[in-house]
C-alpha cells in the first residue's frame, strides 16, 4: 500500500492518501493520513481518516480543535483524492 502525496499545509502539516480500498459492503474509500512534527520536534502528531467516512482514527498529539480543522481540510480535498485513487486503480487494471 502506497502513500500518495496529497497536500502540504503551513506548519509542516503533510497529508497523504492511500491507494483505493473497497469495504466489506463494496464501498470505495481511501485513507487520508495527517502528519506534523510536534511542538518540541521530538516526534510527530498524526491522525488518519477513511474518506468519505471521516471518522478520526489513530489520533496522536492533535487537540480537538486541530482535529476539527483537519477534518475540514479533508472535506475540501477528499473528493479529488478519491477520484485520483480511482483513476490510478483503473489505470493499473488496464495496463
Amino acid at each position: 500500500m502506497e502513500h500518495h502525496s496529497l497536500l502540504e499545509l503551513p506548519g509542516q502539516l503533510i497529508l497523504t492518501n492511500s491507494d483505493l480500498k473497497v469495504s466489506m459492503k463494496g464501498q470505495q474509500y481511501i485513507t487520508i493520513y495527517f502528519e506534523q512534527p510536534n511542538k518540541d520536534g521530538s516526534d510527530f502528531n498524526s491522525m488518519q481518516i477513511d474518506y468519505p467516512d471521516m471518522t478520526p482514527q489513530k489520533v496522536i498529539g492533535f487537540t480537538d480543535t486541530e482535529i476539527t480543522s483537519l477534518l475540514s481540510e479533508a472535506e475540501k480535498i477528499g473528493d479529488i483524492a478519491l477520484l485520483r485513487a480511482q483513476e490510478d486503480a483503473y489505470a493499473n487494471r488496464v495496463s
